[in-house]
């Protein structure tokens, strides 16, 4: 636990790592989970390997080591699938690390393999409310990278009428800053396939949007 904290403070105020002196202390807690890992992993809770792991995931992400982190993933969602009851607790883990392979493997031009870990997350349901929101969330996410990558503009637009349409269905009951970077991801479907005023839709619901529910970054592409 302790570990992975270190890893996400670093995380929380760095970002990626972007210089050496970054990295090197990314690389430091790296090295005493490892350690730590390989001394202890034959009598370790799967709770504990699961945090050992995220830890890997997230120093590889950071490195830019992506074939490492998509090992790593692999490994993380096996470990937490392996456990219905830890997967019952850790969903949201598990959701995101979905979510995290399937961009690690399209940015590796795995795109066979994404779409496998797209229909394992199509085929999950939740009673929770916040379950069904970090799912409908990855769902999008991960499909609009799909076609992003795969230069599938067709598919991208009829995914967009969908969000549309599914996203009128989720008001009030998501927020915002959660769905924005799908607003995008729609205005670059329907301008990729001359929907112009579609297109304006999308833009002028991020333009129209408040400043403090939505990252600026998405503001600034928008």
């Amino acid at each position: 636990r302790f570990f992975h904290w270190q890893i996400m403070q670093l995380f929380n105020v760095m970002g990626m790592g972007r210089n050496k002196e970054q990295l090197d202390k990314y690389e430091r807690v790296y090295e005493q989970n490892n350690f730590f890992y390989s001394e202890n992993e034959k009598i370790l809770p799967i709770s504990a390997k699961i945090f050992c792991t995220n830890s890997n995931v997230f120093y590889f992400n950071v490195s830019g080591n992506l074939p490492e982190s998509c090992n790593a993933l692999f490994q993380l969602i096996s470990l937490m699938e392996g456990e219905k009851e830890i997967l019952s607790e850790r969903i949201s883990l598990y959701i995101s690390s979905l979510n995290n392979l399937i961009l690690v493997l399209l940015y590796l031009k795995k795109n066979t393999e994404a779409f496998t870990q797209i229909e394992k997350l199509d085929n999950l349901k939740f009673a929770s409310q916040k379950g069904h929101n970090a799912l409908f969330v990855c769902r999008y996410n991960t499909r609009y990278e799909l076609y992003a990558k795969t230069a599938k503009f067709d598919e991208a637009y009829e995914l967009q009428e969908k969000f549309k349409e599914e996203l009128e269905n989720q008001k009030n009951k998501i927020g915002l800053n959660f769905t924005i970077h799908l607003h995008y991801y729609s205005f670059r479907a329907c301008f990729n396939v001359e929907k112009y005023r579609e297109a304006l839709y999308w833009i002028n619901r991020i333009l129209n949007s408040s400043k403090e529910t939505v990252r600026q970054e998405v503001l600034s592409m928008a």
